[in-house]
């Protein structure tokens, strides 16, 4: 049912307590500086403006109000642009609308976002944004090495990595840093002296500088060699089958005092059995013995030959390219002799 607002100049209580023995309910009952404001039924409205004019109160009632259907019907345009608001503001949130760059010094940052752009064009779905695509975009400028790309929110979040300039190549000639064999000569400036399949020492001449200096680079084959030694036999320290163990609680390792004059440790962690519980450290000693003990070589050869080979590649210089090894076993005065050659093609020039 509707409501009508009716001011008047009648204090609150007061006029409460005239509707009240009217029996008309009051709503909203609120107190102003000259009076109060209420609301009543409608069809009570009458019956309100009698009772305050016999007590000779100022009564305001305001328009009729209209149904709740019509109101509804009036508003429908302020709902439907609310909706059309809220549709608007999900679509908003699915959207990429900015891109972000950092990480650059040398290239503008106008350069990367235009980059991106062309790849999603603004504003896009995020659905449709292709990290890969992009990267790869950002990297075909060409003073950019690498770059990562996020999408958080509305935004494209591009980090690039710029390249580092070209080293100063020292003035002089060209000169090898190996024994080698050339495969191929790279010049930008100066004089080549060289050219495939040519032999050269350590310090040999590959480019001769000339007016504008000598630049470039020259690959070629080294090779790497490294003799080793396997005896038939050999001096081991062999565990006799007496041990001794020592617990210890703290940091400081206790000093050994036992009567093993030559011995092996082992050292653990244990719980002793007491009643609190507390974590200590076992060291075992195992008593040990000098053996003569015979080498199965060709039980360990491959075994031996893979550590010595490792141990090469470990200590060739990079980066190269085509590895190649042999080796050589010979028998000389009991023992064998193991002569390994490592080939490898890489840049030779300083």
């Amino acid at each position: 049912m509707n409501k009508r607002l009716i001011k008047t100049d009648g204090k609150a209580p007061f006029v409460g307590k005239l509707m009240n023995l009217a029996g008309i309910t009051v709503f909203n009952v609120r107190k102003e500086e000259d009076g109060c404001v209420f609301s009543v039924k409608e069809k009570d409205v009458p019956a309100v403006e009698k009772i305050l004019c016999e007590k000779n109160k100022k009564c305001v009632v305001s328009e009729k109000k209209e149904s709740f259907f019509k109101r509804a019907l009036n508003r429908s345009g302020l709902w439907i642009g609310l909706l059309v608001v809220m549709a608007v503001a999900a679509l908003f949130s699915r959207c990429v609308t900015k891109i972000s760059v950092n990480g650059n010094e040398n290239v503008p940052t106008e350069a990367i976002v235009e980059a991106v752009a062309r790849e999603i064009g603004l504003p896009v779905m995020k659905s449709a944004v292709d990290p890969d695509k992009l990267i790869r975009a950002v990297c075909g400028i060409e003073e950019i090495s690498d770059a990562s790309v996020r999408v958080e929110g509305n935004t494209v979040f591009v980090t690039v990595l710029e390249r580092l300039p070209a080293a100063e190549l020292p003035h002089g000639d060209v000169k090898s840093k190996y024994d080698a064999l050339v495969t191929r000569v790279i010049v930008y400036e100066g004089e080549c002296l060289v050219k495939a399949g040519d032999t050269v020492k350590t310090g040999d001449v590959l480019i001769k500088e000339t007016d504008k200096s000598a630049k470039g680079e020259a690959y070629g084959r080294v090779w790497f060699h490294e003799n080793a030694i396997i005896p038939f036999s050999e001096i081991a320290l062999v565990r006799t089958g007496r041990e001794e163990t020592v617990i210890y609680t703290g940091d400081k390792k206790p000093e050994y005092r036992g009567k093993f004059d030559l011995y092996e440790i082992e050292e653990t962690e244990t719980v002793p059995k007491l009643p609190i519980p507390l974590k200590a450290r076992k060291i075992t000693y195992f008593e040990v013995e000098e053996k003569r003990i015979e080498i199965d070589f060709e039980a360990q050869k491959e075994d031996i030959l893979r550590k010595k080979f490792d141990r090469i590649e470990k200590a060739l210089p990079g980066p190269f390219e085509k590895p190649k090894k042999w080796f050589f076993i010979k028998t000389v005065d009991k023992m064998h002799v193991l002569d390994l050659y490592y080939e490898i093609e890489m840049k030779i020039s300083e």
